[in-house]
């Protein structure tokens, strides 16, 4: 699998701390001559080392950042309809309005499309998460630094993903986080639990919605989905699961970063088109001769010192930036007790 690639890469690099030919060495014990990884830790051994052209490695890490997608919010949003893809720190035109097209006679002037359009620039912001691991889980073998590659280090950022995608109350910092694309989106409140209020609550969200429904998305939380699905026969819908499907014709998208409290769950209908989306992957660093600082107590913070307790720490960044770039193409449900 890719996704091992890239495991077994920073694994070996980080053993090795950070000397392509030691990681060379240990891997190629490791996993053998013909292994992926070796053979490009072999190419930075023998000569010039681009890691960044190599066509392996760009593959191993797009295994990484699909393992995040696959996990986040965004990413199962974008693989059921697409967002506005733009590159960071370059100026686009954004359509504020939908565009209308007009029937046109022979030889008669053609008509402007009464479109908004307004310039649009995505700053480059991060989400970054630490893994610190021992020497001894670095020097074994087995599946053990894959896990932990993979859900320790992967579920956080997916998480915090979508948390802040989502949660009304984000407001975003600037230069440092994007504000949620339902921040300053007036809800609509759930008006019950049974089948009639769900078919309430669903003609209000639609009401309130002014993106294509042709393009449209349902998030919600896993809960929120089981709870529709035991509800099947007064609904007359079979196909959704906690894993998503679709309610009433519409694909309904399903994560545990949707926010949920005692008062209810958030349901947020999303018009991917309508929101700019810049994605540019995943970085990984490490170090063993950093000190980390950690949570203190009242005489402030401590650190932790790598090299000295036999630690090495990895640190993955993930860059991704949106915005709303049309008015309505986001409407949500406050309070949703569905099924309750």
């Amino acid at each position: 699998m890719r996704e091992l690639a890239l495991a077994h890469y920073v694994k070996a690099m980080l053993a090795a701390g950070g000397n392509p030919r030691e990681a060379y060495s240990q891997a190629s014990e490791k996993y053998g001559h013909s292994n992926t990884v070796v053979r490009f830790l072999e190419k930075g051994a023998v000569g010039t080392w681009d890691l960044n052209a190599d066509p392996d490695f760009r593959s191993a890490g797009r295994a990484f950042i699909e393992m995040v997608q696959v996990r986040s919010l965004i990413g199962r949003i974008n693989a059921v309809s697409p967002f506005r893809a733009v590159p960071l720190k370059t100026r686009v035109l954004a359509q504020t309005e939908r565009p209308v097209a007009y029937w046109t006679a022979e030889g008669n002037k053609k008509i402007a499309s009464n479109t908004a359009f307004e310039q649009k620039y995505l700053d480059s912001m991060k989400i970054t998460g630490l893994l610190v691991l021992t020497d001894e889980l670095l020097q074994g073998q087995g599946a053990a630094f894959e896990s932990a590659v993979s859900n320790d280090l992967v579920n956080p950022i997916a998480s915090l993903e979508g948390i802040t995608f989502l949660d009304p109350s984000n407001v975003g910092i600037p230069g440092q986080s994007p504000a949620s694309v339902t921040n300053g989106v007036a809800p609509v409140p759930s008006s019950g639990t049974d089948a009639a209020a769900v078919r309430e609550d669903i003609r209000a969200l639609f009401a309130a919605f002014d993106g294509s429904l042709e393009t449209a998305v349902l998030a919600m939380h896993p809960d929120t989905a089981l709870s529709l699905s035991l509800m099947q026969a007064p609904l007359g819908q079979t196909t959704l699961t906690v894993r998503g499907g679709e309610l009433f014709g519409v694909p309904v998208v399903t994560s545990d970063s949707v926010p949920m409290d005692s008062s209810g769950s958030l349901v947020a209908l999303i018009d991917p088109a309508g929101i700019l989306l810049s994605d540019t992957g995943v970085n990984i660093n490490h170090s063993r001769i950093a000190s980390l600082e950690v949570d203190g107590d009242s005489n402030g913070p401590q650190f932790l010192s790598l090299w000295q307790n036999n630690l090495t720490a990895a640190l993955a960044e993930r860059f991704v930036n949106w915005e709303v770039a049309r008015a309505g193409s986001v409407a949500w449900l406050s309070g949703v007790q569905w099924g309750v």
